[in-house]
């Protein structure tokens, strides 16, 4: 290859590269941040007997999830709608409505329901916060394990950052690992965020997260906790066909640019 045509290939490869950046800039996924907000009614998925599981699908904001419920020994406070939607008797602090949950007894300290929330497309930035998990000695002692999420891509499950406003009311260990665990070591008031807390899987998309509460006081009596609303960013995926068409105009428009480059270089 002659010098001339040497440079003419590395002008149209720079100007190549150039081009796929910026179709890739302006067709590769796009972000939004948002908050999904508790609204709806569980009751018509009814409530999962022990041995078995439940779903129901809930919208907010143009976002859709589904939660799952399975039950290996709980028995559900037939004085309470839970689960259900509201701010009773939780509400964090807040003036939000919250996934409810009331339990009036386990079968064992090594039984548990296991919450797994489900997103239709891939998240990131993803935190959500239980509020009052507590304990009453003789009675019930809130315990949270096995808190991880689903990656959209490949790759093993995701461990939660934890946090909490108070060391009087839960203990935290293991923070950022998957052998986290959660335990009340103090009775916190309904109404306040004194047993909130906060789980934040950071900017890794995912596709779903999951933990299991149970009660490892030997009383297994009434217990109840409820899941915040959840703050997320919402990922766009792009379109194939629209990436691909995007890539070929800007190929060509390049070309042609180039075409008529060395065009006007030509002596007359």
């Amino acid at each position: 290859m002659n010098p001339s045509s040497q440079a003419s290939f590395r002008c149209i490869s720079a100007y190549l590269a150039l081009a796929l950046g910026c179709c890739v800039f302006f067709s590769c996924a796009s972000l939004n941040a948002a908050t999904f907000l508790w609204s709806g009614s569980w009751n018509s998925a009814g409530n999962p007997t022990i041995g078995n599981s439940a779903s129901n699908n809930f919208s907010s904001g143009g976002t859709n999830l589904t939660v799952t419920l399975k039950n290996t020994g709980a028995t559900w406070d037939a004085g309470s709608a839970a689960p259900s939607i509201g701010n009773t008797p939780l509400t964090g602090g807040t003036g939000s409505n919250g996934f409810q949950l009331d339990a009036s007894a386990q079968t064992s300290t090594n039984t548990y329901v296991q919450v797994t929330i489900t997103f239709a497309a891939p998240v990131s930035g993803v935190s959500f916060t239980l509020w009052d998990v507590d304990y009453n000695p003789g009675s019930f002692q809130d315990t949270i394990s096995n808190i991880s999420a689903q990656p959209w891509s490949t790759g093993g499950p995701i461990a939660a950052t934890i946090t909490h406003p108070s060391t009087t009311y839960n203990t935290i260990s293991g923070s950022g690992t998957l052998g986290a665990i959660v335990s009340g070591t103090g009775t916190a008031n309904n109404g306040t965020n004194e047993g909130n807390v906060t789980f934040n899987f950071g900017a890794t998309a995912i596709t779903s997260f999951t933990f299991r509460w149970s009660n490892t006081d030997p009383g297994l009596g009434l217990q109840y906790i409820a899941i915040s609303p959840i703050t997320y960013t919402a990922v766009t995926l792009p379109e194939v066909g629209s990436t691909v068409g995007a890539l070929s105009i800007c190929a060509l428009a390049v070309g042609m640019r180039e075409i008529r480059r060395r065009r006007a270089a030509v002596p007359v």
